[in-house]
């Protein structure tokens, strides 16, 4: 049987044609240069104007923005600003496995997030970093306002946390719903740093350009380590960021339509499978469901029963079990074989 790969969170179709256009035109004016390590000064000022827009703030492009490689070189340039050898730091729990990836690796503690209301369990020490998403991976849920209270409430008994959100999906938010994030709050935008990237919403995922914004106060702490750590994001991928942020409003409201359809698709194909609950999803690439039991089994029974590969829910946190992630960035057709295969398979699972 032919697999059908709904695993990965791997974007589908091309970038759009303008951004592709934009780091063509570079070529012939020498897009093998090195650029500054910060970033083209015109996608600072883009991406300035932008926040600008959805945050209602200004920024300074040279002193508060800087260009990264993803948000993933954002994310390892934050942990090692904000934190040191050892310091517990704050991961989502549901959450994707990078940020505790990156965390380990940088020799720190990952602490989960929210805390485990488990009164048994050891407390663990107060982070002064802490990472979200929003929308995240793997639930497609948004920062709501509990969680900013919450943040709000350990802002206040700790003046020097520092909050990094990852707002890959910002682009991918669904049925018109208003975008939220910590860096719009005026309790909490001192303590922010947005990390932006165009591998999801644009499927650029390979370009590896992204961007963050800080108050210049924490952007005075990361810019350093981004200029020591990288020579800059690639020149051909700046300019295509660039165009997407100037021109390419109607190549983003594509993008975020098509992936609400394909959503859509396949959560009317779960809702045949009784006994399956699918939480909301708001953005994002991906479902969540509660399949009960063991996830990692589950996955296991859909590769080898419907030849579709899933990923269990204990990859994405302690508090994952039950659950499997299903990635719905796939044309209909393929949706639609993989909702076929995966129904009697459900079906079994859920009666069992």
């Amino acid at each position: 049987m032919d697999l059908i790969d709904l695993a990965r969170g791997h974007p589908q179709g091309p970038p759009p044609q303008g951004a592709v256009d934009a780091a063509r035109a570079i070529l012939p004016a020498g897009a093998s240069s090195y650029t500054d390590p910060l970033g083209l000064p015109a996608l600072r000022q883009a991406a300035a104007a932008t926040l600008q827009e959805q945050l209602g703030r200004t920024f300074d492009p040279r002193s508060e923005i800087a260009v990264t490689t993803g948000a993933s070189g954002g994310l390892m340039a934050c942990i090692q600003a904000f934190s040191s050898t050892g310091d517990p730091v704050g991961v989502p729990d549901p959450g994707w496995p990078g940020f505790r990836a990156a965390v380990v690796a940088s020799g720190r503690h990952p602490v989960a997030w929210p805390p485990t209301p488990d009164p048994s369990a050891p407390a663990s020490p107060s982070p002064r970093l802490m990472l979200l998403a929003s929308p995240d991976n793997p639930t497609g849920r948004q920062i709501d306002p509990a969680d900013l209270q919450r943040l709000q409430a350990l802002a206040a008994a700790q003046p020097k946390l520092v909050i990094v959100v990852d707002e890959t999906y910002r682009d991918l938010v669904y049925d018109g719903a208003p975008v939220r994030s910590p860096a719009s709050s005026s309790a909490l935008a001192r303590h922010t740093v947005a990390l932006r990237s165009f591998s999801k919403s644009h499927a650029m995922a390979g370009w590896r350009v992204g961007y963050l914004a800080a108050p210049a106060h924490l952007a005075a702490r990361v810019m350093p380590i981004l200029r020591a750590s990288h020579a800059c994001a690639s020149t051909m991928a700046q300019q295509a960021a660039s165009w997407i942020l100037r021109s390419g409003q109607d190549a983003t409201r594509s993008a975020r339509t098509r992936r609400q359809a394909s959503r859509d698709r396949l959560l009317k194909g779960l809702g045949a499978v009784p006994g399956l609950a699918v939480p909301p999803c708001e953005g994002g690439l991906y479902l969540f469901p509660w399949v009960g039991g063991s996830s990692e089994a589950c996955a296991q029974a859909l590769e080898r029963g419907a030849g579709v590969l899933v990923l269990p829910g204990t990859r994405f946190g302690l508090q994952c079990e039950g659950h499997i992630r299903i990635c719905f960035d796939r044309e209909d057709a393929v949706l639609d074989r993989a909702i076929e295969r995966m129904g009697p398979v459900l079906r079994r699972w859920t009666s069992a």
